[in-house]
Parts: C-alpha cells; structure tokens; sequence
C-alpha cells in the first residue's frame, strides 16, 4: 500500500475515523462512526448508535478529542443535538393489504 502525505493538524483521512468510538466528554457512549458524510468544512459523523444513527457536525467546537490511535473521539455535544440529529432506522417493507377482505 502507497504511503499517505501527512495531513495538517487536525484534518483526517476519513478511513481513519471510520470505526471510532464515538463518547461524550463525561465518558457517555454514543456510538461508533459508520461513515463520514460531506467535504470540506461541512462533513458529518454518521454514528451507528443502538437506537439508530445520529448525524454529528466534524468541528471542533463539537469533536473535542480525536485519537486516530485510540479509534476514539470525545465530543461534546450542544444540549438536544443528539436527540435532534437521530436518524430512525427505515422500517420493514410491509405486505400491502390491498384487496384483502377483512372479516
């Protein structure tokens, strides 16, 4: 595998975050990153939680520690972000009841 160039501080390689854990500052687990979403100064952790995926801005202010050799971030989030930005796994295809009599 070809080596990589050295990024500037505080920039990554996206497969390097992917896998994190993800935590609060207070030790809280979120989740671990499933994707990185977006380019530039607009991307977005894709957190796979247990109750579906949460949507988390990449900025500092937010993503307070990365530790690429840990697989860990620490953030910590603005109050209802989390709760805000939870994207609900899509449910099962049901069957169509169409033309069925019900009794």
């Amino acid at each position: 595998m070809a080596s990589l160039e050295p990024l500037p501080a505080n920039t990554f390689y996206v497969h390097d975050l992917v896998g994190c854990r993800v935590e609060t500052r207070s030790g809280q687990m979120v989740g671990s990153v499933a994707r990185v979403e977006g380019a530039g100064g607009a991307s977005l952790l894709a957190v796979e939680t247990g109750d579906g995926e949460v949507l988390v801005p990449l900025v500092a202010d937010i993503c307070v520690a990365i530790d690429i050799a840990r697989k860990w971030i620490a953030i910590e989030p603005p109050e209802g972000l989390i709760e805000v930005n939870r994207v609900r796994p899509r449910p099962e295809h049901r069957r169509s009841h169409k033309g069925e009599s019900r009794g």
